[in-house]
This record gives structure tokens, C-alpha cells and sequence, in this order.
């Protein structure tokens, strides 16, 4: 008999010590209770997730640390107020004048808002408390109508920490489900905002398929792309938990273009199973075959919908037999795949192709990136023309551009790429699909370095093919199921084109050194 699977609690991210229901006003009123007769503040505060800082502190630091807390919020939520109504902030007062005169400004604003935040600050936390006679005299209300104001203050406090307390807890919370998650290699992405709705309308909607795959050529952004997606789910809440296994075998140096293998990472289909029994926290199903491992797993997929994410799938050995042993997995779990080459021949799989940056992207990219190096260069609109028409909108290309303006010219980047480890980086984007296009596509790809910007129609395309019919659609349809070749215009009148950075590549000897090997 295997082992069962241990269950997994929906939601449970740790120890969630409290509940933001459990700040009343009851509580409020003890602690300000505790503070006016010196003896220790409610203990419960050092409970809760937002304020961590209150942890393990002795009963007499923790009343110090709990008053110097409150008076910093009060005063910054004051200060917003007084913001609001067009006021100055005003700084801690030191004398009763100081006091009086910033009371008498509060309440003469008209905002039920701002006088409520001043009554509370200044009856419980200015550092020169007035007296009930002087607060009386200072405002133009009753002291009666302080007292109502000042409640109005202490319970919008109440509800500023609540808030508070929650937005931690689903800050940790999301923190637990993105802990799978690799660390972002961006500051910033740009024109992925129709892309990420794309993807998050796949995920919410409940009749579509439970497989996704962001496809695209080597660097064009397609993990950042579904790394931030990811994140964004997390944050919904939606998910049990969010998984992320990567097949990434090598990785580009964005400041040296240099390659760099990948230690641990997922090869084979065993390899995959083995990752989300680990972080399933499933670790005594490791020693099961990969079939019985899912098996075993179903149970926890089918419970409670999570976010499985495999990136680079095309590196994966097997990865035919990866899709038929996943679908007993899915609804209400989804699975999103990144890969170079197109799923689209499994039904079940809808399929993204991202696209190039645009001028305008790319050019924010660039900017961001040089600011990001803390890089003194101005990049003219006129520099930037020149380095999108060699590499078009190729996120990847384009950081390795910005991290090299710091020490080379322009034109000696722009001249062959040379300042870019021109071989590193086309092995990194091209070398995989290469070798696994057959010598028909090879033949038909080529020559296309010579199309122009705008591509040819399709019988330009048959024209500078030397190839049978059956051999030249053959070759065609890889192109497109690696995404070397892109097809744009009306159905009646397709332009076939090819990205700038493989126009590049085309012209360099480097696929005579790999076909040489």
C-alpha cells in the first residue's frame, strides 16, 4: 500500500495569531485605561501580524513602545486630515499656546473628519495635554460636543488599525502563496497590462480550460510575464496555493550576456512530480513512481483550486507525457506554462504568443533600466531608433543594452552586438529551437534575414523557399510552433515576418559553428 496524502488546510499560511475583529473599542479603552493609571497595556498587542515590532517586549517597554506607536499614527492621520482640508502640518507643540491655537484651527474648518482625529490627539496624545476648561474655551463647541467628537476620533481609530491588521494579514498571506515564486528580475514591466488581463480572465473564468501556455521566442518576457501574473492571483486570494516549478536549464547574465546553468532544476516529468510533492509539503510520496505520485496528489488538486506554473516547458525531455498525466489533476486547479514552442496541438491547452515590445515600451524599458543602474546616460530618442532597429522590442536584448551603455559607445554595441557576448546571447535565445528544427525549416529560415520591416505576402514567402509543397508547409508550421516566424494582416492578404534580433542572428556565422559541432 503507498502512503496517503497528508492533508493541506485551505488558507493556513502560519500561525495567524488574531483576527482584526479582536480590536474593539472595548480594548481600545483598556489600553488608554492602562496608560492613565501606569500600569501595563493589554498584552494582546503583541498578537497581532501588523505590528511585529511589539513582539516579546518586556510589559513596561511594550507600554512605551505601544503609546510612542499610537501618538505616530494619530498625528500622521491628523496631519492627512488637516492635508485634506488645505491646512499645514502642524509639528509636535511644545507650549500650551502651541496647543490651543492648533485645537482652535482643527475645529474651525467645518470637517467632522478633522475635528474628530483633533479631539482624540489632543486629549490623549499631544504631549501637552490641556484641560477640560481650556479645551472649552479653545473651541467653539460645547465641551458636550468635544466629548461626542472625540469618540468619533477613537473609533475611526479602531477602524484605522483594523484596517491595518488586515492588510497585513493579506500581505502575509500572499507573501505564503508567492513563496514558490522565483524573486522578479524586473523594477517594472511595460506593455504587458493587456497580456496580464488576458491571462487573469483565463484564470477567473470557470468554463475554460485548465491549461494555459505563454509561448513566445527566448527573451521576450515570457517569465516575467506570468512571474507577475502569478503574484497578482496570489494577492487575489483565491488560490489554496500557488506552485511554481521551473525547467530552465540555463540562465543570461543581464550585465555580461553571459550563460549560466541553472543548479536543481526540473529536467524530466519525474522531475516535476518529485517538485510538487515537495512543495505540497508531500514529502514522503518522493520515493513513488511519477504516475502514483500524481495519483496520490489528486486529491489535494481536486479539493481546493491551486495555481500550478511550470515554466520553460519545451526543455523537458518527456514533456509529451507531461500534459496526459496533469489533466486528471485540473478543475479547479489551473496549470500555466511558459514555452518557446506552441502547445497549440494539445486541445486542451489555450495558448498566449507575446508579442514584442513597441517603440514606446522599449524605450521606457531602456530608461527604466538605466535609472535602475543609477546611470547618468541620457538616451536620445535618436539613440533609441538605432538600438530598436537592430533588436526591436526583446526585453532580454534590451537590458543587456542598458547594462552595457555604461562602458561602451553606441555604435560599438550596435556593431554586431559585439559589446553584448554576441555568441552567449544567441545561444541563449536561439541555440534550443535550432537544433530542433529539421534541415527544411533551417533552409526556409535563413534567407529570411533579407525580409523587410514590414514582411512579404505568402507567395514571397513560397518564392524564396527551393522546397516541395508538402516540405515547404512542413517547414513553415515549425517556424510557427517555435515562434521564429510571425504572421500579421488581414486573412486575405498575411505578411510573414521575422523579429529584428533573428534578422541579426541570421547574419552572424554563429548556427555554421553549432551545425559544425
Amino acid at each position: 500500500l503507498y502512503p496517503p496524502v497528508i492533508p493541506c488546510a485551505w488558507y493556513c499560511f502560519g500561525e495567524r495569531s488574531m483576527d482584526e475583529e479582536a480590536i474593539t473599542l472595548e480594548l481600545l479603552a483598556q489600553t488608554l485605561k492602562a496608560w492613565e493609571k501606569d500600569v501595563p497595556v493589554p498584552a494582546i498587542w503583541q498578537n497581532f501580524v501588523a505590528w511585529p515590532q511589539l513582539r516579546g517586549l518586556s510589559p513596561s517597554v511594550l507600554r512605551i513602545k505601544l503609546f510612542d506607536l499610537w501618538q505616530e499614527m494619530v498625528q500622521q492621520q491628523l496631519n492627512e486630515q488637516r492635508r485634506i482640508e488645505g491646512l499645514m502640518s502642524v509639528s509636535l507643540p511644545t507650549t500650551r499656546t502651541e496647543a490651543e491655537a492648533a485645537l482652535i484651527q482643527d475645529f474651525c474648518q467645518g470637517s467632522d473628519e478633522l475635528e474628530a482625529w483633533s479631539a482624540l490627539y489632543h486629549r490623549r496624545f499631544s504631549p501637552v495635554l490641556l484641560s477640560k476648561k481650556e479645551m472649552e474655551t479653545a473651541v467653539p463647541q460645547s465641551y458636550r460636543n468635544f466629548d461626542r467628537r472625540y469618540k468619533a476620533g477613537l473609533s475611526a481609530f479602531k477602524q484605522y488599525l483594523q484596517r491595518q491588521e488586515q492588510e497585513a494579514h493579506d500581505r502575509a498571506e500572499t507573501a505564503h502563496l508567492c513563496r514558490h515564486l522565483p524573486s522578479p528580475d524586473y523594477n517594472q514591466l511595460f506593455g504587458v497590462e493587456p497580456l496580464l488581463q488576458r491571462l487573469f480572465a483565463w484564470a477567473a473564468a470557470p468554463d475554460s480550460s485548465p491549461f494555459f501556455s505563454v509561448e513566445g521566442m527566448g527573451g521576450i518576457g515570457k517569465t516575467s510575464l506570468v512571474r507577475a501574473a502569478a503574484h497578482r492571483m496570489a494577492a487575489q486570494g483565491s488560490w489554496a496555493d500557488v506552485l511554481w516549478v521551473s525547467a530552465r536549464q540555463y540562465d543570461l547574465d543581464t550585465v555580461y550576456g553571459r550563460i549560466q546553468p541553472i543548479a536543481d532544476t526540473a529536467h524530466t516529468f519525474a522531475d516535476i512530480t518529485l517538485r510538487l510533492c515537495e512543495q505540497l509539503g508531500q514529502l514522503h510520496l518522493a520515493g513513488l513512481p511519477p504516475s502514483v505520485k500524481l495519483e496520490r496528489l489528486q486529491p489535494v488538486f481536486k479539493a481546493n483550486p491551486h495555481l500550478v506554473v511550470i515554466d520553460n516547458l519545451e526543455t523537458l525531455a518527456d514533456v509529451d507525457a507531461l500534459i496526459p498525466h496533469l489533466e486528471p489533476l485540473a478543475n479547479p486547479t489551473r496549470f500555466l506554462f511558459t514555452s518557446r514552442h506552441t502547445m497549440n496541438h494539445y486541445g486542451t491547452v489555450q495558448s498566449l504568443v507575446v508579442p514584442a515590445l513597441s517603440y514606446a515600451d522599449s524605450y521606457r524599458l531602456m530608461q527604466s533600466e538605466l535609472s535602475r543602474q543609477s546611470s547618468q546616460l541620457t538616451l536620445t530618442t535618436e539613440a533609441m531608433a538605432c538600438i530598436y532597429q537592430v533588436v526591436g522590442g526583446l526585453p532580454l536584448a534590451l537590458k543587456l543594452f542598458a547594462a552595457q551603455l555604461s562602458h561602451f559607445p553606441l555604435d560599438y554595441l550596435l556593431d554586431g552586438l559585439s559589446g553584448l557576448n554576441q555568441a552567449d546571447m544567441y545561444t541563449f535565445i536561439y541555440r534550443h529551437s535550432w537544433d530542433k528544427l529539421d534541415w527544411a525549416a533551417r533552409q526556409l529560415l535563413v534567407p529570411l534575414y533579407d525580409l523587410a520591416l514590414e514582411g512579404v505576402p505568402f507567395i514571397g514567402l513560397r518564392l524564396m523557399a527551393d522546397l516541395p509543397d508538402d516540405v515547404f508547409h512542413h517547414a513553415l508550421t515549425q517556424l510557427f510552433n517555435f515562434n521564429l516566424l510571425e504572421a500579421a494582416g488581414p486573412v486575405e492578404n498575411r505578411r510573414y515576418k521575422i523579429h529584428r534580433l533573428t534578422a541579426s542572428f541570421l547574419q552572424t556565422n554563429i548556427v555554421d559553428m553549432w551545425d559544425g559541432l
